[in-house]
């Protein structure tokens, strides 16, 4: 059961990728291109978990397993007849079903392997291979369904407001501060988002509101990313006075997304982390300074 389970997991990431796509299409077309995608994740289900064609009497890929990530741009395939008598086969890797645009084998005679080279490197993205074979004089085919491995995983670390200085607040008061772009990275190349880390740091009483996005200004809903808030362990604040202060982490700091989703940004497209914080203590912050840790991967074209 536990390699159904894992099978089952496969299969529904493979499907939730081309799900998103689909929906993809469903905003930006109004032809067929929403349903032809429908259609396509609903048979990658059927070929990840074993669905053959009617007619296949065994033919299948051994290597690598059906359902599976691949983990590189050059795979070998290996098949197998499983006893039946095949005198010729042929295999088409491609980015539909039935396709051969990446890949077309041409004759393979009776050899039971080939290797696929230049597959694409774009994380997520599905493949579909067809495996022909011919018995007699008939030419039967089945299909597969893979999905590329997320690889290559980058962090890159920004330092919002390294020189910025938050005043200490006036008694039983706080003091306010807005910073927009604390921090700024411009990718030279297009970059899927995969998770989001923004640490606690503070060691004394503030509240602080992050969020990073590619819009230029704080609150927007468009160029939205991830926002996190925190609030400072309540020692010594300025003064007590009459009202309490608990707690750490007010919510949570990190983010990431499941397994084929991820949040795109265009090269040279800017990724701003901006800063609200109040501190409630008798000191000045200088400088405020907030890590934010940014997990992505390089698109390639």
């Amino acid at each position: 059961m536990k390699t159904a389970s894992v099978l089952l997991t496969k299969c529904k990431s493979l499907v939730f990728s081309l799900g998103r796509e689909n929906t993809r299409a469903s905003i930006m077309d109004t032809g067929g291109a929403s349903l032809r995608r429908t259609v396509m994740a609903t048979l990658a289900l059927f070929m990840c978990l074993g669905w053959r064609m009617p007619w296949a009497e065994g033919q299948t890929i051994t290597s690598p397993v059906p359902g599976s990530a691949l983990s590189g741009s050059s795979v070998i395939f290996v098949w197998s007849a499983s006893g039946s008598t095949v005198v010729e086969w042929w295999l088409y890797v491609g980015s539909s079903v039935g396709a051969s645009d990446f890949f077309d084998s041409g004759s393979l005679g009776a050899r039971l392997s080939t290797t696929v080279s230049n597959l694409p490197t774009d994380d997520g993205l599905p493949i579909f291979v067809r495996l022909w074979y011919r018995s007699a004089s008939a030419w039967l085919f089945t299909d597969f369904a893979y999905t590329i491995e997320a690889r290559n995983l980058k962090v890159k670390v920004l330092k919002a407001c390294p020189t910025c200085r938050l005043p200490a607040a006036p008694t039983c008061n706080s003091t306010k501060v807005h910073w927009d772009q604390a921090a700024t990275w411009v990718p030279d190349k297009p970059i899927r988002i995969r998770a989001v880390n923004i640490p606690e740091q503070s060691e004394i009483s503030i509240y602080a509101d992050i969020e990073v996005s590619t819009a230029a200004q704080m609150y927007l809903t468009d160029g939205h990313i991830f926002r996190a808030k925190y609030a400072g362990p309540g020692i010594l604040r300025n003064p007590a006075c009459d009202r309490s202060f608990v707690g750490s982490n007010v919510t949570t700091t990190n983010m990431v997304f499941p397994n084929g989703y991820w949040i795109e940004v265009a090269a040279g497209r800017p990724v701003y982390v901006h800063l609200d914080v109040i501190n409630w203590s008798p000191f000045d912050i200088e400088p405020m300074t907030q890590d934010v840790y940014i997990y992505y991967t390089e698109v390639a074209r």
